[in-house]
């Protein structure tokens, strides 16, 4: 007789089972173990479970010297303690709808796997949600430095542009008394520096200012240039008249003839305006011409900036004399 297998006891039944669970019969007949010999285990072991069972015709058979058993059988991992009636085995095996695992048992091995995909996915899914969160916040970083360096940009061009203007408004204010070439040079230069700098109303206003001076510079100069010319002919020699004598002298030689000129006249403001007058005209009349381009304001003065400090003239004397 073989002797048992120490770590096995088996407990019988406490003799209340008289008959085979229907269930756990088919299943040891399904396993290819006689009936009656399949009953006699069940009802020995109070039908506890298959596995029970199995070792229970196993031992039996050992001890009988009985034939070789049958092919060592698939058994569950896990059985439960106590199993339910055909129905309830039935029912319980229904996939639960929520987990799509059946209630009563282990998940199969396509669900594990299904479900071992799913948790790929998932992972998957929020290391990719993380890499765009990342990508956003950078192309957001970028924005915003974009956007600052922008504006530095744009008060860096400001303030060259304000620096433009300091140094070109006491240069508007003495065009008068340049040459026409410096004219044409600062001309040039705003010019230039708009083309790099994006436009600007003042400075634009600026050149039109000078564009205006050089245009009445260029005239009184070559008048003056001719009167010039004709005076050292008849005479055999001596100096060109200023610029600012140049209408007087190229129209009659300021020897007292009342004779057309051209007068131009700067404002306090920076702006300039010119007309025609005859040259025994008097300052009175000059003074009220800008008077009613000032609104009618009367409350200033003529000067004549030629020399320094700057002369301010008798408005009952005429042009010619002031000239």
């Amino acid at each position: 007789m073989t002797e048992a297998n120490p770590r096995l006891v088996i407990r019988p039944g406490t003799g209340t089972v008289k008959q085979a669970d229907d269930a756990l019969l088919s299943a040891l007949i399904s396993m290819g173990f006689p009936e009656d010999e399949a009953r006699e285990a069940l009802i020995k072991t109070g039908n506890r479970n298959v596995q029970v069972a199995i070792d229970t015709i196993m031992m039996q058979r050992d001890s009988e010297g009985g034939v070789p058993p049958p092919p060592p059988p698939v058994v569950p991992t896990e059985a439960p303690t106590q199993v339910a009636p055909r129905k309830s085995v039935q029912t319980a095996e229904k996939a639960s709808p929520a987990t799509g695992v059946p209630s009563g048992g282990a998940p199969s091995a396509a669900e594990q796997e299904a479900e071992r995909l799913k948790s790929s996915f998932d992972t998957e899914g929020r290391a990719q949600h993380a890499l765009k969160e990342q990508e956003d916040r950078a192309k957001q970083v970028r924005k915003e430095q974009a956007a600052k360096k922008l504006a530095q940009n744009k008060i860096k061009v400001q303030l060259q542009q304000d620096k433009m203007i300091r140094r070109m408004k006491p240069m508007a204010r003495q065009a008068a008394n340049m040459e026409a070439t410096a004219v044409e040079a600062l001309i040039a230069e705003i010019r230039d520096f708009l083309k790099e700098s994006g436009p600007n109303d003042e400075l634009s206003t600026l050149v039109d200012n000078f564009s205006n001076t050089l245009a009445l510079l260029k005239s009184t100069q070559g008048a003056a240039a001719a009167a010039g010319g004709a005076a050292g002919g008849a005479a055999g020699g001596g100096t060109a008249p200023s610029p600012a004598a140049a209408p007087a002298a190229a129209a009659g030689g300021g020897d007292g003839g009342d004779v057309p000129c051209m007068l131009r006249v700067r404002l306090d403001d920076g702006s300039q305006v010119t007309e025609r007058f005859r040259s025994q005209q008097k300052l009175q009349e000059v003074h009220d011409w800008v008077a009613g381009k000032r609104g009618g304001d009367t409350s200033f003065s003529l000067i004549e900036p030629l020399g320094l400090p700057s002369q301010r003239r008798d408005l009952s004397s005429s042009l010619s004399s002031s000239l």
